[in-house]
């Protein structure tokens, strides 16, 4: 777990659900003109993970309520290891057990597609470790697009109220860090995904993974106004705060 995240978590508890060690949320997209257009959510986790238990369950409790109130459809993956290697492998996908040949066909159904280009258009050789994003990268429509939730806050009665994204540089320190307009379209759909749920998007920005983060550690808020494609531009309103000061900030109304 990230280490702003770990000492956000010890002050918010389960109000905090963060991806990464039981599972992941991912939201799901497609490319159009000078944009993205939101398919769906997904939480997602691998076979060798012992127990959803805790952030994992909390995550699809999330995203299940995000997914109704808009109107989106919400999967349910399991995916083994070695998805991507095995030409035996099998998916469970809202509890359908597939062979990965026939999972495509069910993922797109399940997300109102029918695009028939699939892969990705790079020669891609390096790999993850996400099995499943390297499967879907390479077997999945080249127009699809996914971006793992780091964070969600929720309220006293455990409602989404806050869509987190956390950001850790090496070379730039939170004083001067800004999001990258590289990242744009991730921006974009959390932005989109955002909107329509009535979350506040921020993206927290701290030093690299290696530092602990205490009281004191200086942390950069950016609270998400839009984001815009061709031309890639993120608009957002920055704040410098130390640890503390952000636990206290999250638990008011932006």
């Amino acid at each position: 777990m990230d280490n702003l995240l770990r000492y956000l978590h010890n002050h918010f508890n389960d109000q905090l659900a963060v991806s990464g060690e039981t599972g992941d949320l991912l939201i799901w997209g497609e490319r159009i003109n000078n944009g993205v257009r939101l398919l769906g959510l997904s939480f997602n986790v691998s076979t060798i993970t012992k127990t959803t238990q805790g952030h994992g369950d909390l995550l699809f409790s999330c995203g299940k309520y995000i997914a109704s109130k808009i109107n989106l459809p919400m999967m349910h993956i399991i995916y083994p290891p070695d998805l991507l290697k095995n030409p035996l492998a099998t998916l469970l996908i809202n509890g359908q057990s597939l062979r990965k040949n026939e999972a495509e066909r069910t993922i797109q159904a399940l997300l109102g597609t029918k695009q028939t280009v699939l892969g990705t258009a790079k020669d891609v050789n390096k790999q993850t470790n996400d099995a499943f994003q390297d499967w879907a990268r390479d077997n999945l429509p080249r127009n699809y697009v996914r971006n793992d939730i780091d964070a969600l806050l929720l309220t006293q009665t455990y409602e989404p109220r806050k869509l987190i994204e956390v950001k850790r540089s090496t070379q730039i320190p939170p004083t001067r860090w800004t999001p990258f307009t590289n990242d744009a379209r991730n921006y974009y759909m959390g932005n989109l995904l955002a909107r329509r749920a009535e979350l506040n998007f921020i993206t927290l920005n701290h030093a690299n993974k290696d530092i602990r983060v205490d009281d004191e550690t200086t942390v950069g808020v950016h609270l998400i106004d839009g984001v815009s494609l061709n031309p890639d531009q993120i608009r957002s309103r920055k704040t410098l705060v130390n640890a503390r000061e952000l636990s206290k900030m999250l638990q008011e109304p932006q």
